[in-house]
């Protein structure tokens, strides 16, 4: 059985990530599917994630057919990173992974099983549960599950048609993502967005004609906390994740919305001014004094939620 598996690579792909990368590594370790490549790619962190890894995989590399460790000297955002993992595997299926989730242990094993039985254009996507960690440093699973229930059907779609709900909504989570090396080689993900991989991905690969398959089973956890996409509890939101998803708005879906939804597309551009008004009008500080203006801007334009 282990002589016919084809190699899989498993791509963790790491900033900053020092308190929580052995944990994804540890994840990676238990994985029930024989043949494994591991490759860490770390974007320029400023804490000692590369040392930690560099031990890890010095100890538990012996699992693996292949490990690399990829270090950077610039900090090119979430996609190169990616990308980076993608150039030096030599799997023929690929799992990535953020260096702060974590992979069940018959993650890999469930994916080749779907896509050996199962036809597909090379990618697929599986349901994750969230979870966080605790004050008392344990984790702690919430019943939260994604993709949500309401977006199940438009796995069932064309490409195109999967393609018009990407302009709307992004409903598919990039921790479960499992694909095939040659179609990440042909379509590499889109570094010119460098703080939002998955969205701007998922946008171009249907709108290339390739659908996005999903089959349900739980194989990935995604940890909720301060993350990239998340605002300090003093911010009103992430400027970083903001200012890339706000030139991904106006570049690629702004100007298909608007053409077909109008209303969606100025929706959504109600919430992206609120977003500028947040960051640059009142310097994202959130207090008493700056949620009261910005209250009221919310009035003025019809919308209560920032993008």
């Amino acid at each position: 059985m282990e002589d016919k598996a084809v190699l899989v690579s498993v791509c963790v792909f790491a900033y900053n990530s020092a308190e929580t990368v052995i944990e994804t590594l540890d994840s990676v370790l238990k994985q029930t599917y024989p043949r494994l490549e591991l490759i860490v790619s770390d974007d320029c962190s400023t804490d000692n994630t590369v040392e930690l890894c560099r031990k890890w995989l010095a100890e538990n590399g012996d699992r693996f057919e292949h490990t690399i460790l990829l270090t950077h000297e610039l900090n090119g955002g979430v996609a190169k990173n990616i990308n980076s993992c993608v150039e030096a595997a030599s799997g023929e299926w690929i799992k990535q992974i953020a260096g702060d989730d974590i992979l069940l242990p018959d993650c890999v094993s469930h994916n080749m099983e779907y896509v050996l039985n199962n036809d597909n254009d090379g990618i697929v996507f599986s349901k994750i549960q969230l979870f966080r960690t605790g004050d008392d440093g344990k984790r702690e699973m919430m019943d939260y599950f994604m993709p949500n229930p309401r977006v199940i059907d438009c796995y069932s779609m064309t490409p195109e048609e999967q393609y018009s709900c990407l302009l709307r909504v992004c409903f598919t989570p990039a921790v479960s993502v499992f694909y095939n090396r040659s179609l990440a080689l042909e379509y590499p993900y889109p570094e010119q967005y460098r703080y939002c991989e998955d969205w701007p991905q998922w946008l171009h690969l249907t709108k290339n004609g390739i659908r996005l398959k999903y089959f349900d089973a739980i194989t990935a956890l995604y940890r909720v906390g301060n993350t990239l996409s998340h605002a300090h509890r003093s911010h009103f939101i992430n400027s970083k994740y903001h200012q890339t998803m706000t030139a991904f708005f106006y570049a690629e879906r702004f100007p298909a919305l608007i053409g077909t939804d109008p209303q969606t597309a100025r929706g959504q551009q109600k919430e992206f001014f609120l977003g500028e008004v947040a960051v640059v009008l009142l310097k994202n500080r959130r207090n008493i004094f700056t949620r009261a203006i910005l209250f009221l801007f919310k009035m003025l334009v019809g919308t209560r939620k920032i993008a």
